[in-house]
């Protein structure tokens, strides 16, 4: 998934994805930032 796929989606629907991906206080974050966090976190567990 890529930024473009991300900024797309609903805020409901990333904070969903930010949950599967176990990133701590999703619910916070302002739409841009949990793209980022969603990004970041998906790098990591891809190990890039």
């Amino acid at each position: 998934m890529d930024i473009s796929d991300l900024k797309s989606k609903k805020i409901v629907e990333l904070n969903e994805l930010a949950k599967n991906l176990k990133i701590e206080g999703y619910s916070d974050f302002r739409k841009q930032d949990l793209i980022f966090k969603i990004l970041e976190a998906q790098t990591a567990k891809d190990g890039l």
